[in-house]
């Protein structure tokens, strides 16, 4: 097991915890109020976005200074759970609990104001719809969506057409059984599509179990830091972003990210492996706590050879 990550003295901005740690500036929003429960990162525009309740928040990430949350969106009656990019588009999936229904709405960014716009929205029948991430592939690519009743299954989409509004059905589903082997509460609480590769979270077994798709196998797996000293002691979002230190965002470091944030893969194996056995990568594990409110950045590192990730220091062992 893991110890809890070390609270900070202080949350007037985000600091650095531990070397490899950082919470962020939550000021801005009411605590009572504020629960995210996913993030996705934006590179271009250095945010993590984050769903709490019926609001599209933002935080910055890799500046000199946090100035807290800013709100993109609000939408009320929604409770969205979970965000991804398609291209140039937000998808968020939204959950009510007591109809047994679930509902995806598609933003587009207002760049003269720098807020989320919806601009469409289809039913999903299916309860608890959790974790989402888009996998792209040569027909234009597939929502990974998880719900159920017990929010273990994992169902696959074609992504929907902005000018159709016709519930959502499921094209296909996961294997439960063979990728819930050997965990207990298998929950999925969050989904991320990173390098080729599917990122699920186990939020009840505290395990983010990564698959190749293409081979149906195990990638790797990471046994998170408890969140330790809140209501939940697991986490509820998951994101992963490879920065190349080399050049920093200040100077306009985006082009350098591996991931393709907004809807896609665009590294090379090779160019990955390159990046991961220099000096000039750093692979960022960034994290949501609903209850109480928090979102962590953690360093961390990795084995090219053996897909080994590991945590920091100060969220290790």
């Amino acid at each position: 097991f893991y110890n809890p990550i070390p609270p900070p003295t202080s949350t007037a901005h985000s600091m650095a915890v531990a070397q490899g740690c950082t919470k962020h500036d939550l000021s801005g929003m009411p605590r009572l109020e504020y629960q995210p429960s996913d993030t996705i990162v934006d590179a271009e525009k250095g945010l993590l976005l984050v769903p709490s309740q019926s609001l599209i928040t933002a935080l910055p990430i890799g500046q000199s200074k946090d100035t807290g949350v800013v709100t993109l969106a609000e939408l009320p009656g929604h409770n969205f759970k979970s965000l991804t990019y398609v291209g140039e588009l937000i998808y968020a999936i939204s959950v009510n609990n007591s109809l047994g229904t679930s509902y995806l709405v598609a933003f587009k960014w207002n760049d003269l104001e720098n807020k989320l716009v919806s601009i469409g929205g289809w039913e999903i029948p299916i309860a608890k719809c959790g974790g989402m991430a888009y996998v792209p592939d040569e027909s234009g690519g597939k929502l990974y969506i998880a719900g159920g009743k017990t929010k273990r299954d994992l169902f696959v989409y074609k992504v929907p057409k902005i000018d159709s509004s016709a519930p959502l059905m499921a094209a296909s589903c996961l294997n439960h059984k063979l990728m819930t082997k050997g965990l207990g509460d298998n929950t999925i609480g969050s989904l991320t599509y990173f390098e080729g590769i599917l990122y699920v979270l186990h939020n009840g077994d505290n395990l983010v179990r990564a698959w190749n798709l293409t081979t149906g196998t195990i990638f790797s797996e990471l046994e998170l830091p408890n969140a330790g000293t809140g209501v939940d002691v697991v986490w509820s979002g998951i994101a992963l972003e490879r920065m190349n230190t080399s050049v920093t965002r200040s100077e306009h470091a985006y082009p350098h990210v591996m991931q393709n944030t907004r809807g896609g893969w665009t590294s090379l194996e090779q160019q990955r492996s390159d990046l991961i056995t220099s000096d000039q990568s750093t692979l960022v594990l960034h994290l949501a706590l609903d209850t109480p409110a928090e979102v962590w950045s953690l360093s961390i590192s990795e084995n090219s050879d053996t897909h080994t990730i590991l945590l920091p220091q100060c969220a290790a062992l």
